[in-house]
């Protein structure tokens, strides 16, 4: 059996984080940089889908960062009736992702509340539906692009020293979107998320870059074969 790619990275950054150890957290916390894989349970369509990514920030300050995510749905999603071109059933596919800028409420507290909002863009369309509970990628008719913006609330916990946890919710509004058979509200609406990931701390350096080594070694250990 093979694993996606993205388990196979999700794995492997968990392999880093149990071999980086853990370190006491400090009551005062800084804003630091970080980067962590992300998990979407979001609507497309007025449907649930699943999707997934990476996001990322970096402090400009004690209460802003300003980062960056991409996000690819993995999921089926049904294409709306009457969607051309007509070639049978379809699933809709979408990937997007931008700038990204947070606010937080309480910065230097273990657990923080933030406000954030990204800005960008995006591709969508049409693949055949095979039936399985993951989209295909056998394409039908052209890609669309898209801009978005989506406004959101976050909460962070603090682990560790370079270990954090985020639970987000969020509101994903499409415009321009220039798919045949696609409207901005077919692909607009809310999501919940949840975020873990390494942050740099300059007391915790070299529990981090161990965390690091470990994460460029983990693959390895999980490649597997087709039976």
């Amino acid at each position: 059996m093979r694993k996606s790619p993205f388990v196979v990275m999700l794995l492997a950054f968990m392999a880093g984080i149990a071999a980086g150890g853990q370190s006491p957290v400090q009551n005062d916390v800084r804003n630091e940089a970080f980067v962590g894989p992300a998990i979407r349970f979001t609507f497309i369509d007025h449907r649930f889908g699943l999707m997934a990514g990476f996001r990322g920030s970096w402090p400009i300050g004690r209460s802003l960062a300003l980062g960056g995510a991409v996000y690819t749905l993995i999921s089926k999603a049904d294409a709306p009736e009457g969607a051309l071109p007509l070639e049978g059933a379809l699933d809709i596919d979408l990937s997007y992702g931008g700038l990204e800028l947070e606010y937080f409420l309480n910065p230097g507290s273990r657990t923080r509340f933030s406000l954030s909002v990204l800005v960008g863009g995006g591709a969508t369309r049409f693949v055949k539906d095979t039936g399985s509970t993951f989209k295909s990628n056998e394409q039908s008719g052209e890609t669309g692009f898209v801009y978005v913006a989506e406004p959101g609330g976050n909460v962070e916990w603090t682990v560790a020293k370079w270990l954090r946890l985020d639970l987000s919710a969020s509101y994903r509004l499409v415009s321009k979107t220039r798919k045949e058979g696609l409207k901005d509200l077919n692909l607009s609406g809310p999501s919940v998320f949840f975020c873990f990931g390494a942050f740099s701390g300059r007391s915790s350096r070299q529990d981090h870059c161990g965390a690091i080594w470990s994460l460029c070694r983990a693959p390895a250990r999980y490649r597997t074969i087709d039976t």
